[in-house]
C-alpha cells in the first residue's frame, strides 16, 4: 500500500491537480481519435473537422496550465525556502508565560457543525500541515526506567524536504529555548477548538487511552502522562475524567485541550 504523504503547500495541491488534468484530457482526446478512425466515413469528414477544432482548444488549455504549473513550482520553492530560512525561537520567558495562560484556561475557541479536525478528539490529516504555533505533545527523553516521556511542544516550522516539523518546548525548563525536529508521523496535535455541541465523533469513548496532562499548583504540566477515559464530558468547555496509572490509580478531572490519544505505536 503506498504510504500517503503530506502537502507540501497549497500550490503544491494544485501542480498536482493540473498535472491530472492535462493527463485526462490527454487520454479524452487520444480515445476520441482512435473512435473517429475505426469509424470514418466520406460523409463523416465533418467530425475530424470538430475533432481539430476541439483539440486547438485543449491545446490553449493545457498550455496555460503548463504555464501555470511552472510558477506554482517557483513559488512553492520560493516560499519552502523562505520559510524554513526564518524560523524563529521565542524567549523561553514568553514560552512559559503562553503555556501558563494556556493550561490555566480550561476554554477553546468554539467550532459549531460540520467540524473541523482538532475539534475536541477529531484527528488531524496527515496530508494537512499544522499551522505555526500550534501547541504538540513529542516524545522527549526516556526516563529513569527506560519509559518515554511525553512532552509538550510548539510547532515553529515545517521542512517539506524532510517532512518535518521544527519544534521547541513550549515550557522550557533553561533559558534557551532548544530547536529539535520531529517526523510528521510523530507529531501528536493538542485540540485547537471545542465543540458547540457534544457528539460522538469529537469525544473520547470510555476506556480509551490517551496521555495527558497532570494538574499541579492551580496549572497543569508540560508533560503529559499515560491514563484511561473514565468519563467523557457534558458540558462545554468539558473536562474528562481520567484514570492514571499509579499505585493507587489516581483519578482526576482534566481539561479536554489537554489530552491527545495514545499513540497506537507506542507500548504504555
Amino acid at each position: 500500500m503506498s504510504e500517503e504523504k503530506p502537502e507540501l503547500t497549497k500550490v503544491m495541491y494544485e501542480v498536482v491537480s493540473k498535472a491530472a488534468e492535462i493527463k485526462e484530457n490527454e487520454h479524452i482526446l487520444d480515445e476520441k481519435a482512435k473512435e473517429l478512425l475505426e469509424n470514418y466515413t466520406p460523409e463523416g469528414f465533418s467530425q475530424f473537422s470538430n475533432l481539430y477544432d476541439e483539440s486547438q482548444k485543449i491545446i490553449q488549455t493545457e498550455s496555460k496550465r503548463i504555464t501555470d504549473m511552472f510558477l506554482a513550482v517557483e513559488k512553492m520553492i520560493a516560499q519552502s525556502e523562505k520559510g524554513i530560512n526564518k524560523i524563529e525561537i521565542p524567549s523561553a520567558k514568553k514560552l512559559q508565560e503562553n503555556f501558563s495562560k494556556y493550561s490555566k484556561n480550561p476554554s477553546l475557541p468554539t467550532q459549531a457543525a460540520p467540524y473541523v479536525p482538532l475539534t475536541g478528539s477529531s484527528p488531524w490529516p496527515q496530508n494537512r500541515i499544522l499551522p505555526n504555533n500550534s501547541y504538540v505533545v513529542v516524545v522527549g527523553n526516556k526516563d529513569e526506567n527506560g519509559e518515554n516521556i511525553y512532552c509538550v511542544a510548539v510547532v515553529l516550522g515545517f521542512d517539506p524536504y524532510t517532512l518535518s516539523y521544527y519544534c521547541c518546548d513550549a515550557d522550557p525548563t533553561g533559558d534557551v529555548p532548544q530547536e529539535f525536529i520531529v517526523p510528521y508521523k510523530e507529531i501528536m496535535p493538542l485540540p485547537q477548538f471545542q465543540p458547540a455541541r457534544r457528539t460522538k465523533a469529537t469525544t473520547y469513548k470510555i476506556k480509551t487511552d490517551v496521555l495527558a496532562a497532570w494538574p499541579e499548583f492551580g496549572s497543569f504540566t508540560s508533560v503529559f502522562y499515560p491514563a484511561v477515559v473514565v468519563a467523557a464530558p457534558t458540558t462545554i468547555p468539558g473536562k474528562y475524567r481520567l484514570r492514571f496509572e499509579g499505585s493507587p490509580p489516581l483519578v482526576e478531572d482534566v481539561p479536554e485541550k489537554l489530552i491527545v490519544e495514545f499513540p497506537k505505536n507506542k507500548k504504555k
